[in-house]
Parts: C-alpha cells; structure tokens; sequence
C-alpha cells in the first residue's frame, strides 16, 4: 500500500513554495505523451476523482484526456487472461514471463502464491505514462517505488539518470528533489489478524474465495526543504492518514490466486482523540462503500494535528483511539479489523 496522500501534501507545499506563476491557470492536458496539470488543484481534484474508478472507468478517463496511461496498460494486460484456464506452472511462468513488465509472481507471509499487477496499490498510477511521468505546473513528477522524484520542466534530462537507488547521489543538487514519507505505529490487533507497527490486515475464506482487508498507519511532520536549500514549516501541522483497501481473490485449480472482480463493500471508522488545555476531545472520521463492482476498493481518512496553534497537542502513536473496519464481497462476508491504541 502506498502512501500517496502524504506524499501530495508534500508535493503541495513544496510546488506552491516555487511556483511563481500560471497558479490559477484550470486545465488538464495531455502534453506530448506526458499528462500536465496546470495548478495543483487540478491535480488533486483529478486524484480524488480517480480514486474511485476502477480500472475500466479510470481508462475510459485517461483516454479522454488524450494521453496513454501506462497502468490502464498494465490492468488491461492483466485482465484479459483467463487465469482458470491454466493449467501448469510452466505454463504460468511462461504468460507472466511473456507479460513481465505489467504483472509478477509474488508469495505472502503463508506460503500462498499470487499474480499482481505492478504498481496495483498506488492510486497515482493512472497519471502516469510509459517511463511513470506526469507534470503538475512546469515540474515533472516521476513515480517510483517509495515516492515522487521532482525536477523542474527544464531539467528534466536528469530523469533519464536519477531514480529511487542512486537518490542519494543526488542529496546535494538543488535541481532534484525527492519527496518520500515515514511510518506511524498501530499497536497490535485482535488474534488472528496480522499486524506490524504501521500495517493491519485480515482476510475472509469460503471455498476459493478470498477478501483481504489492509490498513495502515502513515504519519508526516511537515518540515522539508526546497530547491533553494531553504526550509519551509507547514505551520505546526502533522498530517496522518489511514490508508485502506479491501480486494477480492479468487484461487484455481493450479493453487494460486487472481484478482477477481466483485462488488464490494468497506467501512472504516477512525477515532482521534484530541487533548487541549480544556481536555480530550474524541473526533470521529468516517470512510464508506456499498456494493461498488470492481477489483478493489481503496481509501483514506486523514487528519492534521495543529498542536501550538490551537493548543492540540496530538503525538503519533497515542492520540488515537479505536480504529474499526471491515470490508465483504458476496463470496466472503465480513472480514473485520479492529485496533486499539
């Protein structure tokens, strides 16, 4: 699961901080091959809309904005085999082989082997064109597997040499900036569900049906650094998001597992409790699907700390309370989380 809405507040503050002008400018279009947002605005109001779309839909989008998006590519591929269909492991090797730079082979934590689609978990991959670029108001945005590369239009050559291994190299140029994210904690769940300091999941069975239910924990303090080499402070703003996602599997008669479209529902319910110089306040945010036919669901409640501000005092790992969700398909109902912190 990635952490893309952090990594847009970052983004945000960090573009509005060198952009000079063309701010207000409203339009979407696509460049070249390459898709550009003249405001962030823009972008962000593309996001939001695009985050509720499957695969389909979030095509039929791309497309009418006159660009081609790599991962409409990627899910495209992915779709059109008939996964119930094969029927030796050669055989899978050999169409994954075929198709590598749009899906893999992975294991989980048990053992059970899976076909994904690349870059499935990050909601910013619709933007993206074949080298996973797009621009936002004369900044190129490239993805990669932790976060956003960002140089300015005219330095754009230096995409062809830097990425996400050699960013280091980079630490002292002004003309490249990496925007990543950090982790929060989410203290242990109920038994049976499985749980590190920042990620919960829990999965639901019935026959070869399968539901995974993920959420995570993403934190971000709001310092940061511009191309200048100056400092900029959100005032005083933590930001932290939950981020959740609920997909359906399907397994063959092979023994491994496939994304299967179904109509799924998710609710998530978020409790913060906020202490001021009057006491604790408990805020209660809320996420929902019902019945939406796709491959998945994925969202987000998010919440910005203002501790000297407003007298809020809001620390990562204790400012929270209960955290309930679950999500169902027609296959598998009910598959629960429920973490206490």
């Amino acid at each position: 699961m990635k952490k893309v809405f952090l990594i847009l507040a970052l983004v945000c503050v960090f573009m509005t901080s060198c952009i000079k002008e063309n701010l207000y400018e409203n339009e979407t279009t696509a460049k070249g091959d390459i898709l550009k947002f003249n405001n962030f605005d823009d972008f962000l109001a593309s996001y939001n809309e695009i985050s509720s779309m499957d695969f389909i839909a979030a095509e039929a989008w791309a497309n009418s904005h006159g660009y081609n998006s790599i991962c409409a590519e990627v899910e495209r591929s992915y779709f059109s085999i008939d996964f119930e269909t094969i029927k030796s492991h050669e055989e899978l090797q050999r169409i994954v082989n075929n198709h590598k730079d749009f899906f893999c082979l992975v294991y989980n934590e048990e053992g059970d082997l899976f076909v994904e689609p690349r870059h499935i978990n990050n909601r910013l991959r619709y933007f993206a064109n074949e080298d996973m670029m797009f621009e936002i108001n004369n900044f190129i945005c490239k993805l990669t597997e932790n976060g956003i590369i960002i140089v300015e239009e005219q330095n754009s050559n230096l995409l062809e040499s830097v990425n996400e291994q050699n960013i280091g190299d980079y630490s002292n140029d002004k003309k490249v900036k990496f925007i990543s994210t950090s982790t929060g904690s989410i203290q242990k769940a109920l038994k049976g569900q499985t749980c590190t300091d920042n990620y919960c999941k829990n999965e639901g069975f019935s026959g070869r049906n399968r539901v995974t239910v993920a959420l995570e924990l993403e934190f971000l303090d709001s310092w940061g650094q511009t191309f200048n080499g100056q400092y900029y402070h959100v005032p005083n703003h933590t930001i932290v998001t939950y981020s959740y996602s609920v997909k359906a599997h399907r397994k063959t008669d092979l023994g491994f597992y496939y994304i299967a479209r179904r109509t799924l529902s998710a609710d998530l319910k978020v409790y913060i409790d906020i202490t001021t110089n009057s006491g604790t306040n408990r805020v209660y945010h809320r996420y929902q699907e019902a019945g939406k036919l796709g491959y998945g669901l994925t969202g987000s409640v998010t919440y910005y700390a203002t501790p000297y501000q407003s007298g809020a005092f809001a620390p990562h790992t204790s400012s929270f309370g209960p955290i309930n969700a679950w999500g169902d398909s027609p296959d598998v109902n009910y598959v629960y989380i429920n973490c206490f912190n």
